[in-house]
């Protein structure tokens, strides 16, 4: 599984759901929120809400 650190996307560029899966999975390995936030230039509430979407679909 490609789970290794990735950073920020650039302009017009937009986050592919494998993308969006593998951040996910850094969280549930216990990276903190804030972090990844800050490494990848997204809201913590915009990946609170792909990690809940990923727990109701489980």
């Amino acid at each position: 599984m490609g789970t290794e650190k990735q950073g920020p996307l650039g302009p017009n560029q937009s986050w592919s759901a494998r993308r969006k899966r593998d951040t996910v999975l850094r969280l549930f390995q216990g990276e903190p929120l804030d972090a990844v936030s800050r490494e990848l230039g997204v809201e913590i509430y915009r990946l609170e809400a792909w990690r809940n979407v990923m727990n109701n679909s489980t």
